[in-house]
């Protein structure tokens, strides 16, 4: 059977779990117990099926959030990255699977995580690929591309991003929001666990996966960073759009966004 680790953050976890859950093909999921209360909260929202054909397990690896340690340049050489690598090195050992082959999301840094780990894992998605094509490939399936309907009355934009670099910029979001509401679109923001908010302010805010969940299936239309509601909203097969704020192509651009480029 073929076994895939998830081992990076939540966005990579709904494209792949999005994919496997459509697939016919038998697959064994081990995934980072950090990824369990996603796993969860699609699973609760219908967003992805608990079907037949693959089994899940969560495995404590030390990834609190994020991702593996190993993948970021800025923690390559900590003790978290050499304490995650034994954990999998561990599970590995424990559990080989011999009859089928091993795979993990990205190439990134592939020869020496399988050295270090003892694993010999493949690479769903190669070097410079996009990541939905990946899985595409990987699992041979087709994805399902959103249709946008007009007109849409409510608009919701999520602007946050685990990496501060990808958040879109108070003045495109207070752009964005005043053009909206020109054309008469109730227009609603929304921000994780936002402490900052006044007790006045119209924004929203969301601390779980269920609640953001709820808002993207409330909207009409979604405008978010280049970050987990993205892939939240395409696996939901509501309408939406990426405002990116670095240059160059996007690995993560959902297949949605593709077709409206």
């Amino acid at each position: 059977m073929q076994r895939i680790f998830f081992l990076r953050a939540f966005g990579d976890f709904v494209i792949g779990m999005h994919a496997i859950s459509k697939s016919k093909q038998p697959i064994h999921v081990v995934a980072s117990l950090h990824l369990k209360p996603l796993y969860d909260a699609l699973v609760k929202a219908q967003v992805i099926s608990t079907n037949a054909y693959y089994t899940i397990v969560f495995e404590y690896f030390g990834i609190q959030s994020g991702q593996l340690s190993f993948f970021t340049n800025k923690q390559l050489l900590s003790l978290a990255t050499f304490s995650q690598l034994q954990k999998i090195k561990k599970y590995a050992l424990a559990n080989p699977n011999h009859k089928g082959q091993d795979w993990v999301e990205q190439d990134i840094r592939l020869s020496l995580f399988n050295f270090l780990t003892g694993a010999h894992c493949k690479a769903v998605v190669g070097k410079g690929a996009r990541v939905y094509q990946g899985y595409h490939n990987w699992l041979a399936i087709e994805e399902q591309i959103s249709q946008l309907e007009k007109p849409y009355k409510q608009v919701l934009i999520l602007p946050d991003a685990r990496q501060v670099k990808k958040e879109i910029p108070k003045s495109t979001l207070t752009l964005l929001k005043a053009e909206l509401e020109a054309k008469g679109i109730i227009v609603q923001i929304a921000r994780f666990n936002n402490n900052q908010m006044s007790s006045h302010s119209a924004e929203l805010s969301y601390d779980n996966f269920d609640t953001l969940i709820q808002l993207i299936q409330q909207a009409d239309f979604i405008i978010t960073a280049d970050s987990l509601p993205a892939h939240l909203a395409q696996a939901m097969q509501k309408p939406h759009n990426i405002i990116y704020n670095q240059n160059g192509v996007n690995r993560f651009c959902t297949p949605y966004v593709w077709a409206q480029q």
